[in-house]
């Protein structure tokens, strides 16, 4: 007999059967595939990247973490709730805020670098009740995060400042923005990281415009890449 290992997938699988056939009804109806499908009720998640950082912006005791500190602790005073910040011994450099109410958690807040890219994330979630609050909080530090967290050093960094100072007056076409003399940098990569995952800029037709969330970069030359 050669015993096989089949890990916990297996079991869990079976578990998962045997629990929709203790609930289920004595007829398959609708509602009850449609609960199936959704047996617990959605809460608010959202991911919001920002490239080409300097990690170690969010070491422990460096200024700008400790200014992030400051400004999740502000604006995260919501009433009857509490705010606790997690150390994690095995990432030291993430920030992870939970949100208590009656000492239970109700929300997350974290920051944390990516282990593969040079970028960093704000992490918001929580429940549905929580998603206008999650997404205030949004408003405030996602912008803080791409003007101060990049890497003045990086050529794509550098590049991302010189296509936002290019579109701050008037829309332009791709070939007028001239990443193409812009040596060490992808401009394809660079143009769809600041339209698609961060916001900084949209195309519409054949130009490109800036966001708010552009501007607002701008707007903050002393911390702006």
């Amino acid at each position: 007999v050669t015993p096989v290992f089949i890990g916990n997938g297996f079991k869990c699988a079976l578990n998962s059967l045997a629990a929709i056939l203790a609930l289920r009804v004595p007829k398959n109806t609708i509602e009850f595939f449609a609960w199936l499908r959704n047996p617990y009720p959605s809460g608010f998640q959202e991911s919001l990247p920002v490239y080409y950082v300097d990690k170690s912006f969010l070491d422990e005791g460096s200024a700008l973490r400790e200014k992030l500190i400051e400004i999740l602790l502000a604006e995260l005073k919501w009433p009857e709730m509490e705010v606790e910040i997690v150390k994690r011994e095995e990432e030291p450099e993430m920030l992870l805020l939970n949100i208590l109410q009656n000492g239970l958690p109700v929300a997350a807040v974290f920051v944390r670098n990516s282990g593969t890219e040079d970028k960093l994330a704000l992490y918001l979630r929580g429940r549905a009740d929580l998603t206008g609050r999650l997404e205030t909080l949004a408003e405030k530090i996602y912008p803080f995060l791409l003007s101060s967290f990049k890497n003045k050093t990086s050529p794509m960094a550098q590049a991302e400042s010189t296509v936002l100072r290019c579109l701050k007056d008037e829309a332009k076409q791709t070939g007028d923005l001239k990443l193409n003399n812009i040596a060490n940098i992808s401009p394809e990569r660079l143009l769809h990281e600041m339209s698609s995952r961060q916001k900084l800029i949209r195309k519409n037709g054949e130009l490109w415009n800036i966001t708010e969330l552009g501007l607002s970069c701008l707007k903050n030359p002393e911390r702006s890449v």
